[in-house]
């Protein structure tokens, strides 16, 4: 490769390392004045085991219980009508005690929905049950957070939005190798492409209606395999 190409890929990766530390530093900040993080859950339950996008983000928990010892983490999503499988936000807990080695709080779950419009709803009524967490946070990818937001907006809901991925990029080399490899692949692609498709489809179904008949039915169809 002639040396301009090689000093100019070096100043991109210079420059895309930098980005992500002040992303996470911005952030960072966030995190440390909540009270309270919900992590949205990814994946259609009942599955084998957590897909990457659940475990990045379950690792970006992590990192964000460890910058705030008081801080409150709930997974929340993953709704299984069968009690003898465990919902996606149970698996996401159990993952982070595995990461986390017992050094942080056990996080909570919350599990009586599958879709994001579910999630949020079940979340504004917890925050009623409890009104001493007054800093809220919501934690999910990027491109997911993009589609929560507008939900957010219909549901009259104020929330600081943290996206996961600074969390996991920038604190760990091989997480960060992860994270790469996953955003190259044909399933984050294939994620983006329905968040997108989502977000109009959140403006013709504001209640999700189809969305929770076609996982109910996804579901049944699973749990008789």
């Amino acid at each position: 490769m002639p040396e301009r190409e090689v000093y100019q890929s070096e100043s991109q990766a210079e420059s895309s390392a930098d980005q992500k530390e002040k992303d996470f530093e911005r952030f960072e900040e966030t995190i440390k004045n909540s009270d309270a993080l919900f992590v949205l859950a990814h994946g259609s339950p009942p599955e084998e085991k957590l897909q990457p996008e659940a475990r990045f983000r379950t690792m970006a928990a992590v990192e964000a219980s460890k910058l705030n010892p008081n801080l409150r983490v709930i997974f929340v999503g993953g709704h299984l009508d069968d009690s003898r499988l465990k919902s996606t936000s149970k698996q996401m807990q159990e993952y982070f005690r595995s990461l986390a080695g017992g050094k942080a709080t056990l996080p909570e779950f919350l599990d009586a929905s599958n879709n994001t419009m579910g999630n949020l709803e079940e979340i504004a009524k917890f925050l009623e049950r409890h009104k001493d967490l007054e800093r809220v946070s919501l934690m999910s990818s990027e491109t997911h957070l993009s589609r929560a937001n507008e939900l957010l907006k219909k549901l009259d809901l104020n929330f600081e939005e943290v996206p996961s991925e600074p969390f996991v990029s920038s604190r760990s080399p091989k997480h960060a190798e992860l994270i790469a490899n996953f955003e190259s692949s044909p399933n984050h692609m294939t994620q983006r492409g329905i968040n997108r498709l989502m977000l109009l489809y959140g403006k013709l179904d504001p209640d999700y209606n189809l969305v929770r008949a076609f996982r109910t039915i996804k579901r049944d169809i699973k749990s008789k395999l």
